[in-house]
């Protein structure tokens, strides 16, 4: 028994660490191809290769070429996935600008009480439909338009599985204020990570709904 249980820990010190270099990996390829398109046009394209690489993992027993499926993603999602930067930069935007100028507006109780929070509640539902866009835009073999409704459906249809993404992205960020050598390394992979993991969850229980009611009455 002990031996059993000495080896089964091994395995998931073994897994664990294994994960935690795949992550890296994955964090600097991002780097890399964003660079490799100029920053501007690569950021989409590897950030969709992150995504398709970790859903692939979430999916399959891992038995695959990270570099082979993110240079094959980038490549074939290059134009697409600017599309989808296109929609939600003006968005990202328009928050930033928001927060700018309620930094130059005199306090007062339509500032701090109503337009600030106001803000805060639109910032975090653009965290949780940016998330979404991006899981469903790898998940779902559908016309762009439609990832963009299923994205916001379903971050409305399952709130848990948004509030799962909030406070996933939320402790790492805390993780990187406090240890910043990790942002090279996880900025983008393990909040990836996060969100596909947290919408996977909704994607399964809107596939299991969807058979029970396309499933015929005993």
């Amino acid at each position: 028994m002990g031996n059993a249980s000495s080896s089964g820990t091994m395995d998931g010190i073994s897994n664990l660490f294994e994960w935690i270099a795949k992550l890296a990996y994955l964090n600097l390829l991002w780097i890399l191809f964003s660079v490799v398109g100029l920053g501007v046009l690569g950021v989409g394209p590897a950030t969709v290769s992150v995504f398709t690489v970790i859903r692939q993992w979430l999916y399959s027993d891992g038995d695959f070429s990270i570099w082979k499926t993110f240079l094959e993603t980038y490549r074939q999602e290059f134009w697409r996935a600017n599309g989808l930067t296109l929609l939600i930069v003006p968005v990202c935007l328009f928050i930033f600008v928001d927060f700018a100028v309620i930094r130059t507006l005199p306090t007062s109780f339509l500032i701090d009480f109503i337009v600030f929070p106001a803000v805060i509640i639109l910032t975090f539902i653009t965290i949780v439909a940016v998330s979404y866009l991006f899981a469903t835009y790898v998940h779902f073999n559908v016309p762009f338009w439609v990832k963009v409704k299923y994205a916001l459906l379903i971050a409305g249809l399952y709130p848990l599985s948004s509030l799962l993404i909030l406070v996933g992205l939320f402790i790492f960020a805390m993780i990187a204020f406090i240890i910043p050598a990790i942002i090279p390394f996880y900025a983008v992979s393990v909040p990836a990570f996060i969100i596909q993991t947290s919408a996977l969850r909704a994607f399964r229980k809107l596939a299991s709904q969807q058979k029970m009611m396309s499933d015929p009455k005993r």
